[in-house]
């Protein structure tokens, strides 16, 4: 995993010199065209930690306040009864028209996730995300014959093979790939290339790395979405923008990887 990620990190370097080199913003390097729209769902809205009042308003303000369309919360408490009682409250609090994924971060095991997960059918989740460890395809593949919510997961796996093993065995539905950690922009579109040759949806997990894999969502056929957290946005030289649920496209040449002063000054010391 630690090797793979260093070799992410110099494969995202490369794209950004390569699109900079050609004075262009990445994803048109790529091939991607400017009518592309890319949905943002926002994630930082969803965290397992907010009591369920706080909960329920910062999902509410996302989709009435924000202008988002999607929203994803956590679920992994002792007690899985206060999960559904934590998702039923969202759904309400949100509506019926936006919509929700729910992400255990591989929090529940198989008997968990066989007794619990039917019930978020209930309200209309349009995924459930790593409802167990992150590399049981079996685990996987039992849980999606018994459940009508999709599956989604990949922000944990570090190459193309690992993927290849959950699409046959029947073990996933959105793959959610992480340049910072499956092998750069090179290794995001190779799942991509996956996912649309099995007709599935690719949606990248965020990873603190949006800036550079807007590029390759705007570019690939096979994503339309892609996860929005804030919290390093004020790192960039051209931080991405969200109007009314939808990324705006990038216009700077390059990758989206280019710090500020102030963020190499104030980091750079970690480095």
């Amino acid at each position: 995993g630690i090797t793979q990620m260093a070799l992410s990190a110099v494969d995202l370097a490369l794209w950004d010199l390569k699109a900079k080199a050609s004075s262009e913003p990445l994803w048109h390097l790529l091939g991607g065209t400017p009518d592309k729209k890319v949905e943002a769902y926002n994630t930082d809205c969803g965290w397992l930690d907010r009591p369920l009042e706080k909960l329920v308003e910062d999902c509410r303000k996302m989709i009435e306040v924000e202008g988002f369309s999607a929203v994803k919360m956590k679920v992994g408490k002792p007690d899985p009864e206060e999960d559904l009682l934590r998702v039923e409250a969202v759904r309400q609090g949100i509506g019926a028209e936006a919509r929700l994924m729910v992400d255990a971060n591989a929090k529940w095991d198989l008997p968990t996730a066989l007794e619990w997960g039917p019930r978020f059918a209930d309200f209309d989740v349009a995924w459930f995300e790593e409802p167990l460890w992150h590399d049981d395809v079996q685990g996987h593949a039992r849980l999606a014959k018994s459940l009508v919510t999709p599956l989604a997961l990949g922000e944990l796996l570090y190459n193309l093979d690992q993927f290849k093993e959950f699409v046959s065995a029947g073990a996933v539905h959105y793959l959610q790939p992480d340049a910072s950690r499956c092998g750069g922009i090179t290794g995001l579109l190779k799942v991509a290339d996956l996912g649309q040759e099995h007709d599935l949806p690719v949606s990248p997990h965020h990873g603190d790395m949006m800036q550079a894999q807007i590029h390759a969502v705007i570019a690939h056929l096979a994503c339309n979405q892609l996860e929005f957290i804030p919290w390093t946005l004020h790192c960039f030289e051209e931080p991405v923008a969200v109007c009314e649920g939808f990324y705006q496209m990038p216009e700077n040449p390059g990758a989206g990887t280019t710090l500020t002063n102030e963020a190499i000054q104030k980091y750079g010391a970690l480095l």
